[in-house]
């Protein structure tokens, strides 16, 4: 039985991931950058920002967030191991939040993307089984670039993860706001 769940909750991590990363759209904006966090055991979460096409000191951001141990629980019931066999189940579940805001920390990281530079062949970095994957995927459709580091990432990168951390900071301080 723990075998069919441990698949099971395989697939829905797979499911998952693939809606964290899947594009969003919001009316009315444009999407700058996106950042996705991938833990092995708590949250994984994907911040999307969007500028205002109307407002340019106005962003958005959707944050999207899948609990796997809330899902890991509702899978262990019988009853939704097989409701989920059977393709009637809710699972996976990502929450969504959706705020806008005025701030400088968004411009500011956006001049440090137009202006440093930043090696796009580092070192090795350190590679794991547990801790956290973060990616950066820049701009929007195909035009794109994606940046991806396991922790804490080479030593080239250091500055581009600060930035990336101070984002992550400011958005958790506004989901924790509402």
């Amino acid at each position: 039985m723990m075998e069919d769940i441990y698949k099971v909750f395989s697939e829905i991590e797979e499911q998952a991931i693939n809606i964290l990363r899947k594009e969003q759209f919001d009316v009315g904006f444009a999407r700058l950058f996106q950042i996705i966090v991938l833990t092995s055991f708590s949250e994984n979460i994907s911040y999307e920002f969007f500028k205002s096409v109307n407002d340019e000191s106005e962003y958005s951001i959707i944050i999207s967030v899948w609990n796997k141990e809330e899902d890991l629980q509702i899978l262990e019931k019988p009853l939704e191991l097989l409701k989920y066999r059977n393709k009637k189940s809710q699972l996976p579940q990502i929450k969504t939040y959706k705020f806008t805001f005025k701030a400088n920390i968004i411009n500011n990281f956006l001049g440090f993307l137009r202006t440093e530079r930043i090696c796009i062949f580092p070192n090795v970095g350190m590679i794991g089984v547990d801790g956290t994957q973060y990616e950066l995927i820049i701009g929007s459709g195909l035009n794109q670039i994606t940046v991806a580091w396991w922790e804490e990432g080479p030593l080239e990168w250091n500055e581009l993860i600060q930035q990336v951390n101070a984002i992550i900071e400011f958005a958790e301080e506004k989901r924790s706001e509402h």
